[in-house]
Order: C-alpha cells, then sequence, then structure tokens
C-alpha cells in the first residue's frame, strides 16, 4: 500500500512538472477556452512561417491560453518550452531584435502594447494584445509575471564569452545553430555551412569603434576540438557561397568580398571559427 501511494505521489510530481506556465490573469480578466497544446513537429500547425527557427534552436512543445475581460478585449500567452536555457534565449533574441524592456516585467523581456516577449530559463513566452492599446500594457506584464513566477530554472550558459566586450553595440547579440537562424546574420554558403549539425551553438554580434563609422559583425562558433574545427572551416571552404570573391586563402584563414563590396574573412583559432563580416576596409 505505501509503495503503491510513494507511485502515484511520484506520478502526481511529474505531472506538475510537466504542467505549462500559464499564470493566474490579472484581476479582471477571465481565462477562456482550454489550453492548446503544440508538442514537436505539431507547432506548424500553429505557427505560418518561422517554425523552423525554433525546431534548428531546440524546440519541445508550446502551450497557448486566451483571457478576455468584460469589453471583450482579449489576450492570448504562448509559453514556448525549448530544450535549454541557451535555445530559449536564442529564440528570444531572434524574435525581439532590440530589446526594449517594459517596466516591471520581473524577467529579461522587450516589447510594447501589442506584443510582450520574456524569457527565463528553458521557456520563452509572449503576450498577444492584437488591440494594441497602450492601457492594456500593465495587464500583459502582470500576466507575463504570473506565468514567470511559476518557471524554477538555472539561468542559461555564458555563450558569448568568445565575443570581445570592447565596442561591442549592446543589444545586437545573436545565437544560432544552424543555416536558419544563420541566414538573418549572414549567407557563407548552402546547408549546415559551419557544420553546427543542429548542437552547437554560435554567436554574433556588432562592433563599432568610432560612432562616425559604420559597424561590421563577429561570428564565433567554438566546436569540440581543434580537429573539428579544421575539418568545419575546409568544409566551409569548399562550399562558400559563390557571390563571396575570395582574395585570399592560405588553409587557417579566407578573406573575400562580397556582392556588397564589403569583406569579410574567416580564421580557425584553434578549436574555434572566428569571422568577421561587413569590413569597409580591406582587413
Amino acid at each position: 500500500m505505501i509503495r503503491r501511494v510513494g507511485l502515484i505521489l511520484a506520478a502526481l510530481v511529474c505531472l506538475v512538472g510537466a504542467m505549462p506556465a500559464i499564470g493566474v490573469p490579472p484581476d479582471g480578466w477571465t481565462l477562456e477556452g482550454p489550453i492548446r497544446h503544440f508538442p514537436g513537429r505539431e507547432l506548424y500547425g500553429h505557427i505560418n512561417g518561422g517554425a523552423e527557427r525554433f525546431h534548428e534552436l531546440g524546440f519541445k512543445e508550446l502551450h497557448v491560453r486566451r483571457a478576455v475581460r468584460g469589453d471583450e478585449t482579449a489576450l492570448t500567452l504562448e509559453t514556448y518550452r525549448m530544450t535549454s536555457p541557451e535555445a530559449a534565449l536564442a529564440i528570444y533574441l531572434l524574435q525581439s531584435g532590440r530589446e526594449k524592456p517594459v517596466a516591471g516585467v520581473a524577467a529579461r523581456n522587450s516589447g510594447g502594447a501589442y506584443q510582450l516577449s520574456a524569457v527565463k530559463g528553458p521557456v520563452f513566452l509572449q503576450v498577444h494584445n492584437p488591440a494594441g492599446d497602450e492601457a492594456v500594457l500593465p495587464a500583459m506584464a502582470a500576466w507575463a509575471n504570473a506565468a514567470l513566477a511559476e518557471i524554477e530554472a538555472d539561468p542559461p550558459r555564458e555563450l558569448f564569452a568568445p565575443l570581445p566586450e570592447e565596442d561591442r553595440i549592446g543589444g545586437t547579440e545573436r545565437i544560432f545553430r544552424g543555416p536558419v537562424t544563420l541566414e538573418p546574420i549572414y549567407t557563407f554558403g548552402p546547408g549546415d555551412i559551419l557544420s553546427q549539425e543542429g548542437v552547437l551553438f554560435g554567436v554574433a554580434a556588432d562592433y563599432r569603434a568610432d560612432p562616425e563609422e559604420e559597424s561590421f559583425t563577429r561570428i564565433v562558433v567554438a566546436y569540440p576540438d581543434e580537429k573539428a574545427a579544421a575539418a568545419a572551416f575546409n568544409h566551409l571552404v569548399e562550399h562558400l557561397d559563390p557571390y563571396l570573391e575570395v582574395l585570399e586563402s592560405d588553409g587557417g584563414r579566407i578573406l573575400f568580398r562580397d556582392y556588397r563590396d564589403r569583406f569579410g574573412e574567416v580564421r580557425r583559432d584553434g578549436d574555434r571559427l572566428e569571422s568577421r563580416i561587413h569590413l569597409v576596409s580591406r582587413p
């Protein structure tokens, strides 16, 4: 009997741990309808375009909940559970663009009256307000906070350490894990051009030493060892997009010019590939 009770309690703990972070809507708002659940590949049934980004970074499941108030104004809360805090931060940065934090939200966040995004642990969440009424923003923040309070998780690993802090433009940091999430940053070539295999995270950020100068972008991918980095470099050179005109190549570095007449280079440094792109002057 004791063993049976223990098994039941264990099962309940598992169920509670699997519950989505929906939070209690603020005063004056009522939850409407059931929670909609989109696990794995079913995400395509909710997102017409862009689901590939979530899957490449590491997606588990999405829960969607709707709340309404008396005047028929509606809010929708989406909680995306990713495979890791790093994956959640990556999709948050990709979806948010330049961050515009909303005061009072108890986690890293960005948004406005139409959409509020936040990230905590392995969860990326969004509160949508189709009407865009600024007066509803406090309610959006309150619902986001209620959901965030249900999430207990460690912060993401520090992925941006390989990128120099000096001259980095704050708010331009990005994390990618393959061709879909690399594409908004740069196109080196087709397919998995940086040999990330859906496993390795890469990071990028923009830099500018002088406010009067144009910015450039640094990109870094760390590999398991030097051998893997060398193989990744060779793959990139062999499959480099033909629109990139190769100017120099010496086995550990390649220098090229793109269609905008800007310069770029990729270097292998130990177990890393380090790139600089959008350079106005030839390095």
